[in-house]
């Protein structure tokens, strides 16, 4: 049974807005799985979450009613003027088994009358019913995205999942993805409720708050690294320096020698690259930027203001240093 909590989802009660579900089942986004399980164990430890208000989201933010008017406007023209794009001021949620799913939609499109009759910008003919299987008034939700890529790009299928969850949260057969592209083309595209990915959605979820609930319990339940550097803020140090013999872990060897190898033949690059380097200034001497067959070369001047850093009494950045060396007998 789905509820009304609020406008917007929170992490603090357990709640999985849907703008982040398409990170956990595809794997990757503009965060990882990991910073959104961060931000999730950060909120809950009232931790403020950075870098939700980037220059981009506030523009999203101020256009979103004028692109639902452009929306609401393009319904018009395309012959249905009795109709109803509504704000939604509350978030619904579907309760888990362990959390919640979250959806806060940005408009509810409803109207009169028996069917709307119209053609997505994808130029599928798209019928829908005023009233539902239950006899109410059908109700279509509206993710509206300020979208800075081009007119031909794609959906993104993280905003594909994202009206999945909304779709799925509110019991809606059908909704749009409205986007506004690079200020001035308006698009809008149609989906149906699709139970795969709503199935997908709702295992992201379950996954989501078991693995959140193990590492509030200080369990190893991060989902695995996207990176080598992620590696290193996700598996705290212990802070213990005897030396743990891992002999007994087989598939540690090739991986010693592959990064090895790497590490060497990098070193051998940036050799070949710096004798390179050295000749090209040596030819180029004052000049700044070359052509040559097909290429550009630069070797510019530039200036920034000297700075001084300042320490700062009892705080402190923790970073971990990662270094693979041959033991030698008296190591």
């Amino acid at each position: 049974m789905s509820k009304d909590t609020g406008r917007l989802t929170s992490f603090k009660r357990k709640e999985l807005g849907a703008s982040q579900v398409g990170t956990l089942v595809l794997g990757h986004g503009f965060v990882s799985p990991n910073e959104i399980l961060q931000m999730a164990v950060d909120e809950h430890n009232g931790i403020p979450i950075e870098g939700l208000d980037n220059p981009k989201m506030e523009a999203g933010r101020e256009l979103e009613d004028a692109i639902a008017s452009m929306f609401s406007n393009e319904i018009a023209r395309q012959g249905k003027k009795d109709h109803s794009l509504k704000l939604q001021k509350k978030a619904t949620v579907v309760e888990l088994a362990n959390g919640k799913l979250g959806s806060s939609v940005d408009r509810v499109l409803s109207f009169a009358g028996s069917m709307l009759d119209i053609t997505d910008s994808n130029g599928e003919n798209v019928c829908l019913n005023a009233i539902d299987s239950k006899g109410l008034i059908a109700q279509y939700p509206v993710e509206i995205k300020n979208y800075s890529g081009l007119p031909t790009d794609p959906v993104s299928p993280h905003h594909e999942y994202q009206l999945q969850q909304q779709m799925y949260c509110g019991n809606h057969q059908g909704g749009f993805i409205v986007r506004l592209v690079r200020g001035w083309e308006l698009q809008f595209f149609y989906y149906k409720a699709n139970a795969e990915m709503q199935n997908e959605i709702v295992n992201a979820g379950t996954d989501f708050w078991n693995r959140f609930d193990g590492v509030l319990e200080g369990k190893d339940f991060w989902y695995d690294p996207v990176d080598t550097k992620e590696a290193s803020k996700i598996y705290k140090g212990n802070k213990d320096k005897e030396v743990v013999n891992m002999d007994s872990e087989t598939s540690l060897k090739p991986l010693i020698e592959k990064f090895v190898k790497a590490r060497d033949e990098e070193k051998l690059a940036k050799i070949r690259k710096d004798e390179a380097s050295l000749e090209i200034k040596m030819l180029m001497k004052e000049v700044e930027l070359a052509s040559h067959k097909g290429y550009v070369l630069r070797h510019t001047t530039s200036k920034r203001q000297k700075t001084k850093m300042i320490k700062i009494p009892d705080e402190f950045t923790e970073t971990r240093v990662f270094t693979i060396k041959e033991m030698k007998e008296n190591d």
